[in-house]
């Protein structure tokens, strides 16, 4: 198999506000979480065998210029993180 893995990042002003209904609601746990200052910059979320990544715009901004210009150009809302064992 290519894959090991294929996890949607859902991208939004700020992380908090979700993850009541991701951990309080669903039962999913944050494996990961990096902050920006005070807040969330980026948070890992899992349950079972499934992952969901929240990234706030001002950490794809820091992180990644290029990909940050055309997430707002292109209005995007999500990107994909796939994890390959070789990418040939």
């Amino acid at each position: 198999m290519i894959y090991q893995s294929v996890t949607p990042i859902l991208l939004v002003e700020q992380i908090e506000p979700s993850l009541f209904f991701w951990v309080g609601r669903l039962g999913f746990t944050k494996s990961a979480e990096v902050f920006e200052g005070n807040a969330l910059g980026f948070v890992l979320l899992e349950k079972d065998q499934v992952q969901i990544m929240y990234q706030s715009y001002k950490s794809v901004q820091k992180d990644m210029p290029a990909v940050y210009e055309r997430t707002i150009k292109e209005k995007s809302r999500a990107m994909i993180y796939c994890q390959v064992n070789n990418l040939e």
